[in-house]
């Protein structure tokens, strides 16, 4: 792990049968490897344990006019489920792995949940491409307005190859407290070297009705599909 860059250090060990590793670089950057995650507790569980409940809490961010009656909070038996496809397009080009963010806006446009970010940390790393994911990174200045936590420290793992992955939105936002029903809007953004910049954007009504809707594919991302539903229980 000494020698190679993070990203490589990453992939040797999820190559590896039980191995997981926290990779901090000599910048104070911080990355894991999915095996690494079930030995930590989420955030929300750590909070919890130190502080009393805050769900009468305001996101946020978030925006409520004076004599407004508080929305209804997001169900806890149901949970978004996002299903992509990175494109492996035609190329002559050496392929290079897409930059990938996925997160939520509210009605107001405040990012309110950042549920995947992917990057290199190779070569020069992260930061000097960030500004590709162009409407993510513009939304990710408005955040740390009032959030200043680095989302490249913070939930940033490795570029993925060509292929179909799943996300989960549980309904809460960065710093884990339940969000309200209502109206959200959806982005994928993927930005790749010697590619293409594109997004995908859903306007999502949260309420107490399943749905699930397929999304039109880009360059970069093939498809894409969400589905509101009643959470699935651990068997």
């Amino acid at each position: 792990m000494n020698v190679l860059t993070p990203e490589e250090g990453l992939r040797l060990a999820d190559s590896l049968a039980g191995v997981a590793c926290m990779i901090v670089t000599t910048e104070g950057h911080v990355t894991r490897n999915e095996a690494w995650l079930r030995f930590e507790r989420p955030r929300t569980e750590l909070a919890a344990a130190v502080e009393p409940p805050a769900a009468e809490s305001k996101p946020r961010g978030s925006k409520t006019s004076e004599g407004e009656v508080p929305a209804r909070r997001w169900d806890p038996e149901f949970e978004l489920v996002i299903d992509f496809e990175i494109n492996l397009p035609d190329t002559s080009r050496r392929y290079r792995r897409p930059y990938v963010a996925v997160w939520v806006e509210d009605k107001d446009g405040f990012p309110v949940r950042n549920l995947e970010l992917w990057v290199s940390r190779g070569g020069a790393g992260p930061f000097q491409w960030l500004p590709d994911l162009k409407r993510w990174y513009r939304a990710d200045q408005e955040r740390r307005l009032v959030d200043k936590t680095d989302m490249v420290d913070t939930i940033s793992r490795a570029t993925r190859p060509p292929g179909k992955y799943s996300l989960i939105w549980d309904g809460k936002d960065d710093q884990g407290r339940p969000l309200p029903q209502g109206e959200y809007t959806l982005f994928i953004d993927a930005a790749r070297e010697h590619g293409t910049y594109q997004n995908i954007r859903k306007s999502l009504k949260v309420a107490a009705t399943p749905f699930a809707e397929e999304l039109k594919g880009n360059v970069e991302i093939k498809s894409a599909r969400v589905e509101y539903r009643r959470r699935v229980k651990a068997k």
